[in-house]
């Protein structure tokens, strides 16, 4: 009896330990991935106006930006996120609202700079004023980011290459274009901070 008694506690006590060792190292997993992983917020805003001549009168229009964005860096060369945006302008009332998820490779380092190329799916819906629209978009948008420091580092996009279609919601007319794209309009700048 008295064997079997001391046969079950150490039994148990071999339970508990192995328990232990396999939460020490399910633990000391966790923070391994953690060390390797990371996660960034950022995003871009803007602020401008613009200015239209017409017959009538001069009319001058405020428009305004805001486009956060949070990712996961999965390893140097690979990382994905989403950015959301908000736009408007304050004369027409015309307003935007988008989501663009995407997967980012990285496939150049040079000490500071890293250029990457971002694949992408959008959406944007324009609504106010007088243009209603469903927009999507897939492709390409290459990109350069800048590390400022360890936790701060400046992005921008350039371009896109890819295919587009805009749906007037109204009247049902449907442009679909394909093509690569390189003026200013493609280009833009952002900050992201790395946990």
């Amino acid at each position: 009896m008295l064997k079997t008694k001391i046969l079950n506690k150490t039994l148990k006590k071999r339970k508990e330990y192995n328990m232990k060792k396999l939460f020490l190292t399910m633990f000391v997993a966790v923070l391994a991935i953690g060390a390797q992983a990371q996660v960034y917020v950022g995003g871009g805003i803007g602020l401008g106006t613009a200015k239209y001549d017409n017959s009538f009168n001069d009319e001058s229009v405020t428009l305004y930006k805001l486009q956060p964005e949070i990712g996961y860096v999965f390893d140097d060369n690979f990382a994905a996120g989403v950015a959301f945006g908000w736009a408007g302008a304050t004369k027409n009332r015309q307003k935007s609202v988008s989501v663009n998820p995407y997967v980012r490779y990285t496939f150049a380092k040079f000490n500071m700079v890293s250029v990457f190329v971002d694949g992408t799916v959008g959406y944007e819906h324009k609504y106010g004023g007088t243009l209603h629209t469903d927009e999507f978009q897939a492709g390409l948008k290459p990109g350069v980011a800048v590390a400022l420091n360890n936790k701060l580092s400046f992005v921008a996009h350039v371009g896109f290459l890819g295919y587009e279609s805009v749906k007037n919601v109204d009247t049902k007319a449907k442009v679909n274009t394909f093509g690569l794209d390189l003026d200013g309009n493609a280009l833009s700048f952002g900050l992201y901070y790395n946990f």
